[in-house]
């Protein structure tokens, strides 16, 4: 079982403003985003609330933090996530027009490991 802690300054969401989250996030994005047409539910929220944590209804969840901006327009905004670095998840951030580059990481057993980051731009990412 899965136990999540939440810190300040995010919290859990209320229920009931779950659907408000997600209809937003759906204004916002369009086919290209990693999250289109993905059934999702609410994990975090920022205080402030722009961030927030969405998690995908999947056999393998994708957690992915998005800023919403709460003007109702898509845009082609930058977005980062992580994923397994296999060679399907590279070649479909690649058929995507997305960046990606390999990252090390380490799982909570402490093992090594390579993740792979995907955005539209990783320019700012030290080699």
């Amino acid at each position: 079982m899965k136990h999540l802690v939440i810190r300040d300054p995010w919290t859990m969401p209320y229920f009931q403003y779950e659907q408000q989250f997600i209809d937003e996030l759906n204004r916002e994005i369009g086919p290209e985003h990693p999250l289109y047409r993905k059934r999702l539910y609410v994990t975090a929220v920022r205080r402030d609330p722009t961030a927030v944590i969405f998690e995908t209804v999947a056999e393998k969840s994708i957690y992915a933090l998005v800023y919403l901006t709460y003007s109702g327009k898509r845009g082609k905004r930058n977005f980062l996530m992580s994923y397994d670095n296999t060679s399907e998840v590279a070649r479909l951030a690649k058929e995507h027009g997305f960046e990606r580059r390999p990252i090390a990481m380490k799982n909570p057993h402490h093992a090594k490991m390579t993740e792979l980051l995907i955005g539209r731009d990783l320019s700012w990412l030290k080699e």
